[in-house]
């Protein structure tokens, strides 16, 4: 469990008060033409966005997706995907990969959750990936955000997403 290391991955660090307030395991696999994800998210008190657009704003999952390849100048096949702990998502832009669909399930120690997408035409071998952990606690207001890979500014640029790397069915 990565809750933060030496490029500052948490953002607004002085609110954050460990892994026991928000930590987050994911794990990504291929399975045919659809990705699988599942983020296992710890959090001590869960506060979704009261906002029907700014899922952002409460407790809930960042996925952000790129599959650009070559085409670096298609932003229409970046994805950022908000997930409400309460089981709401959007795609902002109102765009979502193929085959799109999500499960949140609340657990004892926070929330899970599970969901899938369909590869897009042609067939990658690798994408864009990051995931962002968003904490509202009692406020309804993020307060604080883990992110894996990229930065604060994933909303506005995908330089920084990590990369998965995809096996072969």
């Amino acid at each position: 469990r990565q809750t933060v290391d030496d490029q500052n991955r948490v953002f607004a660090p002085t609110l954050w008060k460990g892994p026991d307030d928000l930590a987050a395991e994911c794990a990504v696999k291929r399975d045919g033409d659809c990705v699988e994800f599942r983020v296992n998210v710890i959090d001590d008190h869960l506060a979704p966005s009261a906002s029907k657009t700014a899922l952002y704003d409460g407790d809930g999952v960042e996925l952000f997706l790129d599959f650009r390849g070559g085409d670096i100048f298609n932003m229409k096949k970046v994805h950022q995907i908000l997930i409400s702990a309460d089981g709401r998502f959007k795609g902002m832009r109102d765009a979502l990969p193929d085959g799109f669909s999500v499960k949140v399930e609340n657990t004892p120690t926070g929330y899970m959750i599970q969901g899938g997408f369909t590869l897009p035409s042609p067939k990658p071998d690798s994408f864009g990936f990051d995931v962002a952990v968003d904490d509202a606690d009692q406020t309804g207001k993020r307060k604080t955000q883990l992110v894996w890979a990229g930065t604060k500014d994933n909303h506005m640029t995908p330089d920084n997403f990590g990369v998965v790397i995809l096996k072969t069915p």
